[in-house]
């Protein structure tokens, strides 16, 4: 059967608190780092996706890694697709936490959106490719179609002051859905709260060609735009609930815009600027 795609606009969500990054992948140099394998040699593996300027649900986040459980014209699949991060240097890091979103462009209403993975952390892959797994960090399936699921778990019992830690994505234990998609991983020294601000933020239009509106659920001082290096391109005064800012010299692609609210809590979604 024909697959169909929502075109609505997921917001992502994710609050840092006091959290130093070790490492982050979300852009197509850093994926590129990663290295896919087709463990049940079906010739469909792990891809890096551009999604940016497309009317999918997930559109707006741009680069992410996919795999799928269905393909138009060929049809059901059943995945057994392992991704695999490079070395991370942990060594200096006492504490570390790995958080992710993970997502489907199908609606809810579709029941095409349960796909199934797992994440593993490992000082050696070769264990995995041996077909020996480890406990896995997070398993299961996705809870809602059009919409990215976030995580963020304590992973220092396998990380912590590890010279070289992998994260592990593997795709599983499904078939016949369709696309699952990865984005926003980040190793920090600290805890990364998704979801959980008592502020919330949301930006319009998005994508954005000229003004970029925000809007909070409670007071802010600031919002910065920051690019997907990590380089804040502007900070602008936010007046109570709302701020404006000119993105019309950005150029396209997808940022992030960072709201400091007035009662300490970052909060940082993403935007595409047209």
């Amino acid at each position: 059967m024909k697959k169909l795609l929502l075109s609505i606009t997921a917001i992502l969500a994710v609050t840092f608190t006091n959290a130093q990054h070790i490492y982050i992948a979300s852009d197509s140099a850093e994926f590129a780092a990663w290295t896919p394998y087709d463990i049940d040699g079906d010739g469909n593996d792990w891809t890096v996706q551009d999604l940016t300027g497309g009317t999918q649900a997930l559109s707006p986040q741009g680069w992410m890694l996919m795999s799928e459980s269905y393909i138009n014209g060929v049809g059901p699949l059943t995945p057994d697709n392992l991704m695999i991060s490079p070395a991370i240097d942990c060594s200096a890091n006492s504490s570390v936490f790995l958080t992710w979103g993970a997502g489907s462009n199908e609606s809810t209403a579709s029941t095409y959106y349960e796909e199934y993975y797992s994440v593993y952390v490992v000082n050696n892959p070769a264990t995995l490719l041996s077909g020996t797994y480890p406990p896995a960090i997070y398993e299961g399936v996705l809870p809602a179609g059009a919409m990215m699921d976030w995580k963020s778990i304590d992973i220092s019992t396998v990380a912590a002051n590890q010279a070289s830690v992998y994260i592990v994505f593997s795709h599983h234990n499904c078939t016949d859905e369709f696309q699952l998609y990865v984005d926003g991983i980040q190793l920090t020294s600290g805890v990364l709260g998704l979801e959980e601000a008592t502020v919330e933020a949301s930006a319009y239009p998005n994508p954005a060609n000229s003004i970029l509106n925000i809007e909070t659920t409670g007071a802010a001082n600031t919002v910065s735009i920051i690019s997907m290096d990590g380089k804040v391109v502007s900070t602008t005064t936010m007046s109570g609930l709302t701020g404006s800012v000119d993105v019309s010299n950005l150029t396209e692609g997808v940022y992030f815009y960072e709201v400091a609210a007035d009662n300490g809590a970052i909060i940082r979604n993403t935007f595409v600027k047209k």
